[in-house]
């Protein structure tokens, strides 16, 4: 039993209401996020695409008042998650629900979450006013895509 926990049971607060000393939500929303991307991985390219984008966070769902995207999204990715990622994902997020317990852990990760989807469509639609919107308007994924092309290495243009 964690610390905080041994705190909270001698003054008598219900087990239920004491953080967890093992968790058991983050487990399970890693396993089901990596099993959604593989579920959607089988199905044909189109049908996947249009899955994905229904779900994400771009601005043309969030402009249409789509708000339930930004719940939606956080548990559909392009692809699976790579080992190391969906490690470090599952440690922090295990270690947060082992510390705070599970209800304050989920609700960090969803305000974090939804706080993240925002901000990022707040700047894609100022820079998206025109019509048709540009491609990142209608994205698929608008967090980690964005993060990837980030840190993939500009060729030089110097011969």
């Amino acid at each position: 039993m964690s610390v905080p926990a041994r705190r909270l049971a001698r003054r008598g607060v219900p087990s239920r209401l004491r953080p967890s000393a093992v968790p058991r939500l983050a487990p399970l929303y890693v396993g089901a996020v990596q099993l959604g991307a593989y579920a959607a991985a089988r199905l044909p390219e189109r049908r996947r695409t249009e899955l994905l984008r229904a779900h994400s966070t771009n601005v043309v769902n969030l402009r249409a008042g789509r708000w339930w995207t930004l719940a939606t999204s956080a548990a559909l990715v392009e692809r699976p998650l790579p080992l190391p990622y969906a490690a470090a994902l599952l440690t922090v997020l295990g270690t947060a629900e082992a510390r705070w317990g599970a209800r304050r852990a989920a609700g960090v990760f969803a305000a974090g979450h939804a706080g993240a989807s925002l901000l990022v469509y707040a700047g894609l639609r100022g820079r998206v006013r025109g019509h048709p919107p540009d491609a990142s308007a209608r994205a698929v994924d608008v967090g980690a895509s964005y993060r990837d092309s980030c840190r993939k290495p500009r060729r030089s243009r110097r011969g």
